[in-house]
């Protein structure tokens, strides 16, 4: 993780991703853990996607300052966008306030196959007043089954998947809040 304060006031930080690297193995369901009683499955991409931009990747978070990060497909297609409020407060795992104008790093790993991202810095979340929103956008998905689908986080790898309160938008777009940088896909 990297920390700088920086007296910066800009209010709107969009990151480009770069890195590219070919899709590899595109099965058609996985297994990735369980919610309660149900298991979790995660949707893939089709095999006539195109590949992403980039799936190993990583953005900077500035306390006090509008983010939005995403990830695009080779094509210019969307594939996710993480929006960040100015007025978001981020807390540290042991619930510290971060500074204002305090810098994170978040590192983003897509899954080459499924709709699948881990945010790095697991541990640090949003004060609950002020989340995040996370979209993925699910047009070049294999399996898109509308009202099934859900966003779900899983806090910590290992730990069982939960969904997201979230809301199915026209286009094959899914939206739900997130308050922490964790584990994230599109299932059912």
């Amino acid at each position: 993780m990297i920390r700088k304060t920086l007296g910066l006031s800009a209010a709107l930080l969009i990151v480009s991703c770069s890195d590219a690297l070919a899709p590899v193995d595109r099965a058609v369901f996985r297994e990735t853990g369980s919610s309660a009683n149900a298991p979790v499955t995660t949707i893939v991409q089709s095999a006539e996607a195109p590949a992403l931009a980039t799936y190993h990747t990583s953005f900077i978070a500035i306390q006090g300052m509008a983010t939005r990060f995403e990830i695009r497909y080779l094509n210019g297609d969307k594939f996710i966008e993480l929006r960040i409020p100015e007025d978001a407060q981020f807390l540290e795992a042991d619930g510290s306030p971060v500074v204002p104008g305090e810098t994170v790093e978040v590192t983003v790993d897509v899954d080459s196959s499924f709709f699948l991202v881990r945010f790095g810095l697991q541990g640090l979340r949003f004060d609950g007043e002020h989340p995040g929103t996370l979209t993925f956008f699910c047009d070049h998905s294999q399996d898109c089954r509308g009202e099934r689908l859900s966003i779900w986080n899983q806090a910590r790898s290992g730990d069982s998947w939960n969904p997201q309160t979230n809301v199915n938008l026209p286009g094959h777009e899914l939206v739900a809040t997130v308050n922490n940088f964790s584990n994230y896909a599109v299932a059912w």
